[in-house]
């Protein structure tokens, strides 16, 4: 769905648009502040700032986090989690935080958060973040805490969010795992 689409829709219907921004403490933090943050071997910072000036880019891929996020908590939660305040390296990080990753191949990913934390046997903790359906634990070194969200500007950006989260097609395995707890629920 279109960034105009998405202002066209929110017309249509009229959607409250102090509803989000009452439940969301809106902090921004431009890019060019969070790029020079990026200490990460081979960042390719213009196409990280290139792609936080896109909106569309940004509110399509928080809303793909949002699906992320739920996916990740109806099924893999209980098998990756251990208390943030146990694990001596993170006491500055706690789940929810929004942070910046950095992969191997210096593509950067900002305005996602922290899942939960895994610590591995010999003590080395990782983090999972509500990135892309991917639940692959990720390194503590390949992320940037953030004070707020890149590319987005206004309480506008947090109202075509939620309107696009709404409206954008739910994907099929989340249908299905909704389904699934439904029917558990009656049962």
């Amino acid at each position: 769905m279109k960034f105009q689409d998405i202002e066209k829709l929110a017309n249509k219907i009229k959607y409250p648009k102090f509803l989000n921004r009452i439940l969301v403490k809106m902090q921004f933090q431009d890019a060019e502040s969070i790029a020079s943050q990026l200490s990460q071997p081979d960042f390719r910072k213009e196409n990280f700032i290139n792609y936080m000036f896109m909106k569309e880019y940004v509110i399509n891929d928080l809303v793909k986090a949002r699906h992320s996020k739920e996916i990740f908590f109806s099924r893999y939660h209980e098998f990756f989690w251990c208390e943030p305040n146990l694990v001596s390296p993170v006491k500055h990080l706690s789940t929810g935080d929004l942070v910046t990753y950095t992969n191997q191949h210096g593509e950067s990913y900002a305005n996602h958060r922290i899942l939960s934390f895994f610590q591995k046997p010999n003590g080395e903790v990782y983090l999972f973040l509500d990135i892309r359906d991917c639940f692959k634990p990720v390194s503590i070194t390949d992320i940037t805490l953030q004070k707020g969200y890149v590319g987005l500007t206004c309480a506008e950006d947090f109202d075509a969010l939620e309107i696009a989260y709404q409206y954008n097609a739910l994907p099929l395995y989340i249908q299905l795992d909704r389904e699934k707890r439904q029917s558990a629920m009656q049962a």
